[in-house]
């Protein structure tokens, strides 16, 4: 399994993130949720830690299953933001009932550059 960030754009007081997800394997990929968090680095650890989900304001072709060796697109629209240094924003997929669990992170220079429309 695989998630892309398409693209992310800009208009008015919104951002659209535009996600795919590329399922490589013949097993079926049961989406059990997508959300958005931000996180901060912690001081003298690998990791991130979660401080806040963000709830999209609206989401198109809700992904709910990525069947075996396909693709699958969706659009989610999150009020705009701009993050510290330290933040970062966190997309995160979750299998029901397995274990493929994906993450990205993007920086506050990601959502600065998100293309106009």
């Amino acid at each position: 399994m695989r998630l892309v960030v398409r693209g992310v754009y800009a208009r008015g007081k919104a951002l659209f993130f535009s996600l795919k997800l590329v399922n490589r394997s013949p097993l079926d990929f049961d989406v059990d949720s997508i959300r958005f968090f931000v996180a901060e680095k912690e001081h003298g650890m690998h990791g991130f830690l979660r401080l806040k989900e963000l709830p999209p304001v609206y989401v198109s072709d809700s992904l709910t299953t990525v069947e075996g060796y396909s693709k699958a697109a969706a659009v989610y629209v999150l009020p705009r933001l701009t993050l510290a240094g330290h933040r970062r924003l966190q997309i995160e997929v979750l299998e029901k009932n397995g274990g493929r669990h994906l993450q990205v992170r993007a920086s506050n220079f990601t959502l600065e550059t998100a293309r106009l429309i």
